[in-house]
């Protein structure tokens, strides 16, 4: 998802302005260490269409810390993604705080959002799909984290469709990609 095979956010924001209504009353995810994005006319555009949330995916959070490390020396880490997320709750939207791990809840701290989505990191996935309790359990580590902080937000684990009735508790489903005929 990182690699430039798609149009990344550039491309989505192209496509909700031709098609406003695929985003209207909804969220958009943005990969928020694009240092082109606008984030002010992006704001703009957004407000006017109706968008209701944002959040920063696709993240880095999903990379190992390795690899984080080595980006770092370049100025992309999760902290400056969950910071401009900051940028567009101060501008009126919902936010949701994409992460993996509770490494990252000091920036959430720092850059309060509305709620946490718990992503699978890439070293989790290399095996399978980790386990529902495996998320469920990381999700719990991260609001206890957060609630230690003083920060009591909502934190969702990422969840498929399948496992909507045995989560135990508020969750995500995982997006699901389409296409829209222009």
């Amino acid at each position: 998802m990182l690699l430039p095979s798609t149009g990344g956010s550039t491309g989505l924001l192209s496509t909700i302005a031709k098609t406003p209504e695929i985003a209207r009353d909804r969220g958009v995810g943005l990969f928020l260490s694009d240092p082109f994005l606008n984030t002010p006319q992006i704001c703009a555009m957004l407000g006017r269409i109706g968008v209701n949330w944002m959040t920063n995916l696709t993240t880095l959070a999903q990379h190992d810390e390795e690899f984080l490390r080595e980006i770092g020396d370049v100025g992309f880490s999760v902290a400056r993604e969950i910071e401009a997320l900051a940028a567009y709750r101060a501008n009126g939207f919902r936010t949701v705080a994409a992460v993996s791990s509770t490494a990252h809840c000091a920036a959430i701290v720092a850059h309060p959002a509305d709620a946490v989505l718990v992503v699978p990191n890439t070293k989790a996935l290399q095996v399978s799909y980790p386990s529902l309790p495996q998320r469920e359990a990381i999700a719990n580590d991260i609001q206890r984290n957060l609630r230690s902080s003083g920060l009591d937000i909502p934190v969702f684990p990422l969840i498929t469709a399948s496992e909507s009735l045995q989560s135990g508790g508020p969750a995500i489903e995982r997006p699901i990609p389409f296409e829209i005929a222009i």
